[in-house]
């Protein structure tokens, strides 16, 4: 009985000294292993598998191991404490995200912006409008990741992107109005200082793709152009219908002129556009003949370089669309809107001659017109004695 009693002892010491073996069991968060070591699970570390591991991403800074050879990934980036409690970063001040991964944006962007990586702006440049002879936008590479920034950083480094009215790094500051200064009267090279004017073509006007005499004006299609203000905010016209290939008696009552062209662009919100010139003419030969509006920005409101307008033609007709629009009927109908300075496009054999009719505004298109200062928390001009208006743009005594 004794000896039984001695081998139970001896077989109860050794299951105690085997459920030993492993530091605290491992925690219950690994596997007891040879040389009683634990096997720890994924997210958790330490001699007794108790401690939390972090998310780990490409490190703000490191021992580079060769040319082009760094950032590699470490725990909270390198740019954080690991809590290992909850298995949480604690980012140095202007880190966030789970791993530290991003640098944060100054103050959030004040409620004023969005926050946006290098990778996000990069994809959202563009070098101008390219297009194919069925009207479709050619791809420059942008999308493709040709010219997209897409280094170790492009998802890493981020930015504020301010609202329209907005700027500064932290997007804290409002945007005065724009103005052209009124002491300077001569561009850089000397001449009279000269508006802006954009050339809008829509075509082509061929009787087998668009609409001719035949077809009454609602089985058009239509178009608008959206106007980018000093702001950066996006304005865009209520629909405009398609030109026609009418003979010469009937473009007066029937055709898309410049006085509808003109009127939608005026009729804005805000006064955005004040005033403005638009001139019509058919350019080219058919079957291929295009309409060309001419558009100048005589407005105070719009002196200097504007943003290139938006011509919409391709059409957004379903629920939800603003303004909804059919687009341009026909094969191969397009628009485009040429300035001085002009990108290649698939248009017509008369982009040459076009190009040449557009010009760059050479007036002034600044804050307070140069003539005082704004005032980022109203957004308002402090103009100078001498100045009022505005932008400042208007003198009211000789100097």
């Amino acid at each position: 009985m004794a000896r039984i009693l001695l081998l139970t002892a001896v077989a109860a010491m050794g299951l105690a000294l085997a459920q030993a073996h492993c530091p605290n069991l491992c925690s219950g968060h690994g596997v007891c292993r040879a040389h009683q070591r634990c096997t720890c699970y994924p997210t958790w570390m330490g001699a007794d598998c108790s401690l939390r591991q972090c998310p780990f991403s490409l490190a703000w800074n490191d021992l580079a191991h060769g040319d082009d050879d760094a950032h590699h990934y470490a725990e909270c980036s390198n740019a954080g404490i690991c809590d290992r409690k909850t298995g949480e970063c604690k980012c140095n001040d202007g880190y966030e995200g789970d791993a530290c991964r991003r640098l944060a944006c100054p103050e959030g962007c004040s409620g004023h912006g969005t926050c946006e990586t290098t990778a996000e702006l990069g994809a959202a440049s563009s070098i101008g409008d390219f297009f194919e002879s069925t009207g479709a936008v050619v791809d420059k590479g942008i999308i493709q990741g040709k010219n997209t920034y897409a280094h170790w950083d492009a998802k890493k480094t981020q930015s504020c992107k301010c609202d329209p009215g907005w700027t500064g790094i932290n997007c804290a500051s409002r945007v005065c109005p724009y103005g052209n200064d009124p002491l300077t009267t001569e561009s850089d090279d000397g001449l009279t200082e000269v508006h802006e004017v954009q050339a809008v073509i829509v075509g082509p006007n061929d009787d087998d793709k668009n609409p001719t005499t035949e077809d009454t004006i609602a089985d058009r299609g239509y178009w608008s152009l959206t106007f980018t203000d000093n702001f950066g905010k996006e304005w865009t016209t209520r629909p405009i219908r398609q030109p026609g290939n009418l003979t010469l008696s009937d473009k007066d009552s029937k055709d898309t002129t410049q006085h509808e062209v003109k009127a939608a662009l005026m009729s804005l919100p805000n006064h955005v556009i004040d005033n403005v010139e638009v001139n019509y003419e058919i350019v080219g030969t058919e079957p291929a003949d295009y309409t060309r509006y001419l558009i100048t920005f005589t407005s105070a409101a719009t002196q200097g370089n504007q943003h290139k307008l938006k011509c919409n033609f391709k059409g957004c007709d379903t629920d939800g669309c603003q303004p909804r629009l059919t687009g341009l009927k026909g094969t191969g109908a397009k628009c485009v809107v040429i300035e001085s300075t002009n990108y290649r496009t698939d248009v017509s054999t008369s982009d040459a001659s076009t190009a040449s009719l557009a010009k760059h505004g050479s007036g002034e298109n600044t804050q307070c017109s140069n003539r005082g200062l704004c005032d980022g928390e109203t957004g308002l001009c402090n103009c100078f004695d001498g100045f009022t208006g505005e932008a400042c743009s208007i003198q009211t005594i000789l100097v």
